[in-house]
């Protein structure tokens, strides 16, 4: 994944960018494997970066923890079902709205759904908590964090 940066492409380049990203209904593209299933309905494929939003207390972090603890297990949990890559298990779960303590509970909320140990680390689950962080810092920790840990990878 390339930095973010403030350089604006020229029209020329911003044309080249448009004729790539244009889809036909004529062109056959390639579908990515799916890895994210709730009952019989597709919500994730390899690839795939997700972010959730809605109103407050609609229950986002416990939807989130279930998808995660399922990718964690790669198994069913709570109806969601995973099957990804052994090579393309890693979790970064990132929290910009809830401190420390809150993401520690979810932390083991998850390991706990996937039915691992919630006093003990999984070397597939990273989980950062950025609410002290201004939104720029945000922005270049979430970055470094995707390149470091190889999260984000257009090899699939």
């Amino acid at each position: 994944m390339e930095k973010t940066n403030n350089n604006i492409p020229s029209a020329e380049e911003l044309a080249i960018y448009i004729k790539e990203a244009t889809v036909s209904v004529n062109t056959k593209y390639e579908q990515s494997p799916v890895v994210l299933m709730v009952d019989d309905s597709i919500i994730g494929t390899l690839g795939n970066f997700s972010a959730s939003i809605g109103k407050a207390k609609s229950k986002k972090t416990f939807n989130v923890s279930a998808i995660a603890a399922s990718a964690l297990a790669n198994s069913t949990v709570l109806h969601y079902r995973s099957s990804f890559p052994e090579n393309k298990r890693t979790i970064l779960y990132i929290d910009t709205e809830q401190g420390e303590p809150h993401c520690q509970k979810v932390l083991q909320r998850i390991l706990c759904l996937a039915g691992l140990p919630k006093n003990a680390d999984s070397d597939n689950l990273i989980m950062l908590g950025l609410r002290k962080y201004s939104p720029e810092m945000r922005l270049a920790i979430v970055e470094q964090a995707l390149a470091q840990f190889r999260i984000w990878d257009w090899s699939l």
